[in-house]
Order: C-alpha cells, then structure tokens, then sequence
C-alpha cells in the first residue's frame, strides 16, 4: 500500500506545484492552500488513524482511500508552504535562515510528540492493560 501511494505522490508533487504557481488569488499564489487546507488534512488525519468495524479486506480498502487521501492533501498544503521561502525574500541567506529555522520547528514538535504520545495514551485511559492473572 505504501509503494503505490507513494508512486502516486511522486507524481502528484509536479502537478500540485505547476496548478500552486498559476493560482493566482488577492490573497497570493500559495496562502490559499494553507488556509483551506487544514481543516481537510485535519479531517483526513482523523480518518486515516480510525478503524471503521468492518471486515479485513474492506479495511484494507478503507486504509487505502484515507491514506491516499490523506497524502493528497497533505501535497496540497506542503508543496505551496515549501515554495512560499522562495517568494518571502530574494536573499539566499534569509531563505536558508528561514528554512533553518522552520526545520527547528519541526524537530522540535517531533520530540514534543514522541516524549508525550505515551503519557498521554496512559493519562487518557487507552494504554494497553495486562491480562488478568499474569
């Protein structure tokens, strides 16, 4: 599943950058998509972590329209964000200051992320309990 949907995604990049750079709105060639963007790649999150009732071979289909869904949208709010550094500023050393520290950014929630998820499971009542007896 993964390789098809990344198949699909390498060909979607191009394209999601050629329709980003012919938009042309008051509200600029790229905001759009992060502005109406979120709440569908929020949505499609939700949808890709949850496991309808079902059986396994409709999961699987399940797991493969959200999914895709989910890095379809993902391309349309990612690629105009990346290419916003090129028209914020002309200067090379802005750019690469910019982008510096929007990779801060980013790390940094990875970790926040990782060091809370389990604590959080276990504070919120879904950890995993032992069977009784053992």
């Amino acid at each position: 599943m993964l390789l098809v949907t990344r198949f699909a995604d390498a060909a979607a990049d191009p394209v999601m950058g050629s329709i980003a750079d012919r938009t042309r709105t008051r509200w600029g060639h790229f905001r759009p998509y992060l502005l109406w963007g979120a709440v569908p790649f929020a949505a499609a999150g939700v949808l890709t972590f949850t496991t309808p009732h079902l059986g396994s071979g409709a999961k699987l289909v399940y797991a493969y329209i959200t999914y895709s869904s989910l890095m379809f949208i993902y391309t349309a709010v990612n690629i105009p964000y990346s290419a916003l550094m090129g028209v914020i500023t002309p200067n090379s050393q802005e750019r690469t200051s910019i982008s510096s520290i929007r990779f801060i950014g980013a790390f940094t929630a990875g970790i926040f992320v990782q060091y809370f998820t389990l604590p959080l499971v276990k504070f919120l009542g879904q950890a995993a309990r032992p069977a009784a007896g053992r």
